[in-house]
């Protein structure tokens, strides 16, 4: 088992790595396109990160940016066995021999293979640790935070009622999504994959118009259509991952803020 954490750590490595690459060469695609692209492609664009950090394998191409991070190497066995006649083997290179002697009696090389797997061993148990203690924080606030929001106030306006299931459908939403105040959110947001709940701050519909309640409710139902709750949570937990890696949680920064951005482009289209 705990070599199966080694290894996993070693592949979370690569991709993590892959993935810092891809998210760069998206950022520049984004700025060189910004006016070109509609905002649902500003954000499409990034489930490119989210596929190459879930897929370990894909299929080899002598055509790859990943081939350049990846130092030229020979294959010394196959080259000596080519011609392992002893008369001619002066005719191997002079560099290539001295590293077919070296690689069969340095034991130092062993020793040091022996070091970097023991540095692995304990960044193994780093990275575990590490993704252990970011789900745990990020499930416990989840689950006081939902327990907050069944303590709070259900919406019984009658008029309001009726502009939320005008809203549900327009939008072609037949589940029962209620809306609750809570004095734990800012702005308007929709919580729960399998019991969506709208969650308003205390007070603000009554600073609003009706058209203004019927674009934050299109909003919030837009999120749930689009499935963009179970999209953060699967960002959630690809950060969870990649937890030591900077550039993802950036890019997953600028992910988030696509997707705000792509919703209200979404809603604008169908008012």
């Amino acid at each position: 088992m705990y070599m199966i954490f080694v290894a996993v750590f070693r592949e979370v490595l690569s991709l993590s790595l892959m993935g810092s690459i891809i998210a760069a060469l998206i950022i520049v695609v984004k700025a060189i396109f910004r006016q070109k692209f509609r905002a649902k492609w500003h954000y499409l664009i990034w489930f490119i990160l989210i596929i190459r950090l879930m897929v370990p394998y894909f299929p080899e191409s002598n055509f790859s940016i990943y081939n350049l991070l990846k130092p030229a190497s020979y294959d010394v066995g196959t080259y000596i066995n080519r011609d392992s006649n002893p008369e001619n083997i002066d005719a191997v290179p002079d560099n290539i021999r001295s590293s077919y002697n070296m690689s069969s009696h340095d034991d130092g090389i062993e020793n040091k293979s022996a070091e970097n797997l023991y540095i692995y061993d304990i960044l193994s148990i780093v990275w575990i640790i590490g993704v252990l203690i970011f789900l745990i924080w990020t499930i416990s606030v989840y689950m006081r935070f939902t327990k907050s929001a069944k303590a709070n106030i259900m919406l019984e306006d009658q008029q309001n009622n009726e502009i939320l299931n005008d809203c549900k459908k327009y939008m072609g939403i037949d589940a029962n999504i209620p809306v609750i105040f809570s004095d734990n959110v800012m702005t308007p947001s929709i919580t729960g994959v399998f019991k969506p709940r709208i969650l308003i701050p205390y007070g603000l519909l009554d600073k609003l118009s009706a058209n203004d309640i019927k674009y934050v409710f299109i909003h919030e139902l837009s999120h749930y259509r689009r499935m963009d709750i179970l999209i953060n949570w699967l960002i959630l937990v690809l950060q969870a991952i990649n937890w030591f890696n900077p550039v993802i949680w950036y890019a997953f920064h600028k992910m988030r803020q696509d997707l705000e951005i792509a919703c209200d482009e979404y809603v604008l289209d169908h008012i």
